[in-house]
């Protein structure tokens, strides 16, 4: 790691902080060292966040968890598919190959 160290004041605007991870390219956590990180965090390696903390966390960045997706049902699954120009062509090859098989068989 480089020599660079920085402090960043814990009072600072959520903003701010944005504003600060961008400019100290705080964004490529992976290369920084875990103490800076959770540093910049306010958290601690050895016990975490305090509850105080994860309380404030919760309000300003929401719950921790992925939201799921919308479930799409089974018919309209294939509706859209019938939007896509390759399925479109696919299908105009279905209906000429029967085509010609039926007139074939008179």
């Amino acid at each position: 790691m480089s020599g660079f160290h920085f402090s960043i004041k814990s009072d600072l605007t959520f903003n701010e902080r944005i504003f600060i991870i961008y400019r100290l390219k705080m964004y490529d956590v992976h290369s920084k060292e875990p103490e800076e990180v959770a540093s910049f965090f306010d958290s601690n390696l050895e016990v975490g966040l305090k509850d105080e903390q994860v309380a404030i966390n919760r309000k300003r960045y929401g719950k921790n968890q992925v939201p799921s997706p919308e479930r799409v049902s089974f018919p309209l699954m294939v509706c859209e598919q019938f939007k896509d120009p390759a399925v479109l062509i696919l299908l105009g090859a279905v209906i000429l190959g029967f085509s010609f098989a039926f007139l074939e068989a008179q």
